[in-house]
């Protein structure tokens, strides 16, 4: 039986269709809609788009993510992204530019870095999959090393 009482062949293209005009509003956003301005990606109130470059740092002396900009809006990540994108390009067809070096950006939403640092205090750690236990009691009941 289909929840919506509909075919579900028609409940797919009801679906496509949908996803099909978000894009098209999207599209129409970055195309036409105000262009962003550069905010602080730490400031955690704000809604941020930001730009990364993946290089190599020579103050840690390894390869990473650098941070370049953030912006308060996608169509504003988007022009910086373009431009730094298609000046790496270029520096790769002149000169000797490592292969893993690329151009990237993301979202971060508001109260993410707060969410993160959360999620990290309650469960241990950076990426850590390990879950705090308290101490264990030994059979007269004192915390530390069972006989």
């Amino acid at each position: 039986m289909y929840s919506s009482g509909l075919p579900k062949s028609r409940n797919k293209f009801i679906y496509y269709v949908k996803g099909f005009i978000r894009g098209v509003l999207r599209l129409l956003v970055l195309k036409f809609g105000p262009s962003g301005k550069e905010v602080d990606v730490k400031d955690d109130s704000l809604d941020r788009w930001y730009v990364n470059h993946y290089k190599y740092d020579s103050e840690r002396k390894q390869v990473r993510h650098v941070f370049l900009k953030a912006f308060s809006n996608q169509k504003g990540q988007m022009k910086y992204f373009n431009m730094v994108n298609k000046q790496l390009q270029a520096r790769k067809m002149v000169e000797e530019v490592p292969r893993h070096e690329h151009i990237t950006g993301g979202h971060y939403e508001p109260g993410y870095h707060a969410r993160v640092r959360e999620n990290r205090r309650q469960n241990g750690g950076v990426g850590s999959n390990f879950v705090q236990f308290g101490w264990l009691e030994n059979e007269e009941g004192i915390p530390g090393e069972t006989k």
